[in-house]
């Protein structure tokens, strides 16, 4: 993969070239075993199908470029790419702030979210929905937090205030828009779900940090008995769930399954980006 510095967007390697770009931490790229390929987008933008996958690309004020810092953001397209004709098309655009990023593609719709930039405005960090049949973009929830996650019809969320209140991990159903509080901690990072839909979450409190799965409101189990693992991404696989932490964590690939718990499988600083083939 490599970056254009125009576009600011990833593109591969191999023809024909597929753009993509992604803003929620959890991996630039994964690979997509129904097509055979790796794509330039988190594993959450591509759809159930495998066949399509969304990514928001960035509009620049081309009067910005030979500034002081990078080129100016005034816009945002969002793109959905269809991997068997390879036709990458708009369906959504838009001036000025919030500059949206793809969260999910899912059947509903594609979830987006607002980064945060040179600050975090009233927009900042919401969750909306772009309903691809209208093309129209609806605000799904006020709530504000980094790597929001949607997960069937659930969405989850670690919020962030800005005023320093302890953060929430909330569960917001999709289907009713009622929101639970499953967690309050001075500060939370939700890193995933595992197979089971169970929430995995780091938490930060008195300069130690422990990687925790949240079975069921305000209860919770460790995943590993040291107080951090260096955790900063889990992929449910079937009944598994695939754990790592990344090229400078010092850690391995881990298999958590609810029968034998956390067991570590290799030695490799990597991310987990997606599952396994169904017969792998």
């Amino acid at each position: 993969m490599a970056q254009d510095p125009k576009t600011h967007l990833w593109r591969t390697a191999i023809q024909p070239y597929l753009f993509g770009s992604n803003d929620s931490g959890r991996g630039r790229i994964t690979y997509d075993p129904v097509v055979g390929r790796w794509i330039p987008v988190a594993r959450d933008q591509v759809s159930a199908d495998g066949l399509h996958y969304a990514y928001a690309e960035p509009i620049f004020d081309p009067s910005s470029n030979n500034q002081p810092g990078r080129p100016f953001i005034t816009g945002v397209h969002i793109r959905v790419v269809d991997l068997q004709s390879g036709s990458d098309r708009i369906v959504f655009g838009s001036s000025g702030y919030p500059f949206y990023t793809v969260v999910d593609y899912a059947p509903q719709g594609i979830y987006l979210t607002a980064p945060c930039v040179e600050g975090c405005g009233p927009e900042a960090l919401k969750l909306w929905r772009l309903d691809l049949a209208t093309g129209k973009v609806a605000k799904v929830s006020d709530q504000r937090g980094f790597n929001w996650l949607i997960r069937n019809q659930v969405a989850w969320v670690a919020t962030y205030d800005e005023s320093g209140l302890p953060s929430q991990l909330l569960r917001l159903d999709l289907t009713n828009a009622q929101v639970a509080t499953w967690l309050t901690n001075p500060d939370i990072n939700l890193i995933d779900t595992d197979a089971e839909g169970s929430p995995l979450v780091t938490l930060h409190k008195g300069g130690v940090l422990a990687q925790l799965r949240v079975t069921a409101p305000q209860q919770t189990e460790p995943l590993f008995p040291g107080p951090d693992s260096g955790l900063l991404a889990a992929v449910a696989d079937g009944p598994r769930t695939w754990l790592g932490g990344g090229p400078s964590s010092g850690v391995g690939i881990y298999l958590y399954t609810p029968a034998s718990g956390v067991q570590k499988v290799s030695d490799f600083q990597g991310l987990p980006l997606g599952p396994l083939k169904p017969n792998a």
